[in-house]
């Protein structure tokens, strides 16, 4: 599940004192939006209209919680109450996880294009 996942990645940077983890499928999320995460303190999390979402900064203290992590669950219980940066205008978070949300986005694509 997502747990393993992240501790997977968080095993592989061991040794990191901060780390940017972002989804692989959110195609929309833009270099400005990670450049932004770049310089944010650790605990930091993204929102897109006010909805928690990726990506988000962990740091010592987080890192260390992601490794006792188990199951389908993510590091969003870590953050708490973490700070926000609002990432709506720049970019789109829309996920792609199947086939369908693939085409729909190519669809969109192409009709803007």
């Amino acid at each position: 599940g997502m747990a393993r996942s992240l501790r997977r990645g968080v095993q592989a940077l061991d040794g990191a004192k901060r780390v940017i983890v972002t989804l692989g499928d959110q195609p929309f999320v833009s270099s400005e939006v990670i450049a932004r995460f770049a310089r944010a303190a650790p605990g930091t999390r993204a929102t897109y209209g006010g909805r928690p979402g990726h990506p988000v900064v962990l740091g010592p203290d987080q890192l260390r919680a992601v490794r006792e992590l188990r199951g389908d669950r993510g590091a969003r219980e870590l953050l708490g109450d973490a700070p926000a940066i609002e990432c709506g205008q720049l970019c789109c978070a829309r996920d792609v996880d199947t086939q369908e949300d693939l085409e729909a986005i190519r669809d969109e694509v192409r009709a803007v294009l």
